[in-house]
């Protein structure tokens, strides 16, 4: 197979493995900084670094150590690496895991657990990818495969740095990345759009310094529903958004907006979804780019539209100018006349806003 990925195991000394520095994990941490050079991996410095941000909470390996301490270290996958320098190697999927072996062999070290368990790992069988094999974008297939679509996933930003990477970096077409990381080609495009669209917020001079990498979730959610893009005008040819009052307001909500008392309007990515209902109501979005009114204030005047029968109303203004005598048409002033231009301004203004948000 042209493309298959070649592997050999072998058994590795613990002492000889090391954390990847550049890891997709970390993407959040420093966005925008440079790689870690690969003769700079195992200074001890650099793995410091990558041992304590790893050791954060937010990647949960304490679990992983207290297992070890309790059973020892069941390799039941392999920890696959990237040989570097002599008998060195760098570890490409298995990072938590190598993390949790550091943690119990620092337990270890500091005397405050017994030397015992540290057979169940001194040696350990590892898959090393073959040399001819052993390319950036072949580094990312594993990542991606195992933590897109198995495993402990990673967030929206750690997979949106993954696709780009693979696209843009290694000039990948969306569907041969689906394929390499047992993804949708549809869900690879929007994950990619709401990278773009992050980016074009990073990049806003205004915006910019707001647009954590958790935001991206907020994009995401967007660009997947068509009434959105067009309001905000999504353009498919630059993957950017073009209506700059409107996506400055999106900007604005997404955020704690310093210029409204730190208010977050839109707290979370999933409360975009609410957008769709109000941007297709002129009183609930005028409303809503007022600082005084929330989202959920933007949502009830939503709600009191669609709490009455409009049709039936409709119905019945239509039987009444159906029966209407001519000679009370004769007979129009002018402000008769106004109050059914309105009413066919009001007609035009709704049509049109139906082919707006229409999917």
């Amino acid at each position: 197979m042209e493309n298959e990925i070649k592997f050999t195991d072998k058994e590795v000394d613990f002492e000889n493995l090391y954390l990847d520095p550049n890891n997709l994990r970390f993407a959040h941490f420093e966005f925008g900084s440079k790689k870690t050079p690969q003769d700079k991996i195992t200074d001890p410095a650099v793995q410091e670094n990558a041992f304590e941000k790893l050791k954060s909470n937010e990647f949960q390996i304490r679990s992983l150590r207290d297992s070890i301490l309790e059973v020892g270290f069941l390799p039941v996958d392999r920890i696959v690496v990237s040989k570097i320098e002599d008998d060195n190697y760098v570890v490409i999927e298995g990072n938590r895991r190598l993390a949790a072996l550091k943690w119990v062999k620092e337990m270890i070290d500091e005397g405050i657990q017994d030397a015992s368990i540290y057979s169940s790992f001194e040696k350990l069988k590892v898959s090393v990818i073959d040399p001819e094999c052993d390319t950036e974008v072949n580094r990312l297939k594993v990542q991606g495969i195992r933590h897109i679509s198995e495993i402990r996933p990673w967030g929206t930003y750690q997979k949106a740095v993954l696709i780009k990477t693979m696209i843009e970096d290694e000039n990948l077409e969306p569907q041969d990345v689906a394929n390499a990381i047992g993804s949708r080609t549809q869900e690879v495009n929007r994950v990619y759009k709401a990278y773009k669209l992050w980016e074009q917020m990073t990049e806003d001079p205004d915006y910019g310094e707001y647009a954590e990498t958790d935001r991206i979730t907020y994009f995401y959610e967007l660009v997947g529903r068509v009434p959105l893009r067009r309001h905000f005008g999504y353009n498919e040819e630059t993957l950017t958004f073009e209506e700059e009052d409107e996506y400055h307001y999106f900007y604005k909500w997404i955020i704690e907006d310093p210029e409204n008392g730190d208010i977050q309007k839109i707290p979370s990515s999933s409360n975009v979804r609410d957008l769709t209902k109000v941007i297709a109501n002129d009183d609930a979005l005028n409303a809503l780019k007022e600082d005084s009114t929330s989202l959920e204030s933007a949502l009830a005047i939503v709600l009191k539209y669609q709490s009455f029968d409009w049709k039936k109303e409709v119905l019945q203004a239509k039987e009444v100018l159906t029966k209407l005598p001519m000679d009370e048409l004769e007979n129009f002033s002018e402000e008769d006349q106004t109050l059914l231009i309105e009413l066919k301004e009001i007609i035009e203004k709704r049509l049109s806003q139906y082919e707006r948000i229409k999917i």
